[in-house]
């Protein structure tokens, strides 16, 4: 895939952002989800459940800190088709479901260069 870039450059975000996106899993099944874009989270984060179901591997694991303390949550590798364009992006695992978006995009998504 030649056009496969990192992920987005220097975007302009509006507050409240949402996009709908597609998510390549490991086991190649595509499925397009809507995304909150969130300049306040400094890394990306999908449900858990999702992730298992499109087979996206564990590569690693991060601690996060949120308003409620810190956990340890899994690192996984996924393709994000946005605006016809196709991008890497690693993403943190959590529970979601609880959630209006399986998928929040950060800055590591949003202004990664």
């Amino acid at each position: 895939m030649n056009n496969m870039r990192r992920s987005m450059v220097k975007i302009s975000i509006p507050e409240g952002a949402e996009a709908d996106v597609t998510l390549i899993g490991g086991n190649g099944w595509k499925v397009t989800v809507h995304a909150r874009l969130d300049t306040g989270a400094s890394m990306s984060s999908i449900d858990e459940v999702l992730a298992d179901a499109l087979g996206m591997d564990v590569v690693g694991e991060v601690t996060v800190r949120n308003s409620i303390g810190s956990e340890k949550r899994d690192i996984v590798s996924s393709t994000i088709i946005y605006n016809g364009s196709e991008y890497e992006c690693q993403l943190n695992t959590a529970d979601r479901s609880r959630l209006k978006f399986p998928l929040l995009l950060g800055r590591d998504f949003l202004f990664a260069e």
